[in-house]
């Protein structure tokens, strides 16, 4: 059944128990959030039994939430396409970063390397994108700077830890983790690789 629908469902039963029915709209709403974030985060939590370790999935999850708040980025016009784009992203980050830290320790002028092209094209995008703007919306010069300012100040404190952090230590990793969920939420936020992301 549709999300969508299953919330308004159940905000009409509420709103009649409540005798509250101007309300319905409202409750929908928040039912609607409610069981978006459910059902991502029971997703995310059977990822993390499937893998050794999971703190770095957790680590992704939230730096790939806080980047797109910070940042934007398109949106999905069903649950069911969020889902699978924003879980793929995730994966794709998640992949590079286990792959990047088993690296590092083998050719790290070549990992450095890469890291500085990655952080040089986060701030162009940052200059240029911030925030990610999607259909009509429009956004006060007020935000745009503030959006900029914290993707900048977001992008400085994950690098610092991969520069400052020992390299295979929890902090360097946990910053590796940040980097690429980061780096890949930008780049398929933006424009999507599939129009099967984005169209009605």
């Amino acid at each position: 059944m549709n999300l969508d629908i299953l919330s308004k469902r159940w905000a009409l039963v509420i709103a009649r128990e409540s005798n509250q029915p101007e309300q319905e709209a409202v409750i929908a709403f928040g039912l609607h959030l409610a069981l978006q974030f459910l059902i991502k985060g029971l997703w995310i939590g059977l990822w993390m039994l499937f893998v050794t370790e999971p703190i770095h999935v957790l680590n992704i999850a939230i730096a790939f939430g806080l980047s797109r708040a910070i940042m934007g980025g398109v949106h999905a016009p069903t649950f069911v396409r969020c889902q699978v784009w924003s879980l793929g992203t995730m994966g794709v980050a998640w992949f590079a970063a286990q792959a990047s830290s088993q690296a590092y320790s083998n050719d790290s002028i070549a990992q450095m390397s890469i890291a500085f092209v990655m952080t040089i094209s986060m701030i162009v995008f940052i200059v240029s994108k911030v925030p990610i703007r999607w259909g009509a919306r429009s956004y006060s010069t007020r935000r745009v700077l503030w959006s900029k300012w914290l993707a900048f100040i977001w992008l400085v404190t994950i690098t610092c830890g991969i520069v400052i952090g020992q390299a295979g230590g929890f902090i360097f990793q946990c910053a590796v983790d940040c980097f690429m969920a980061t780096f890949f939420g930008m780049l398929l936020n933006v424009q999507p690789i599939s129009k099967w992301m984005t169209k009605k």
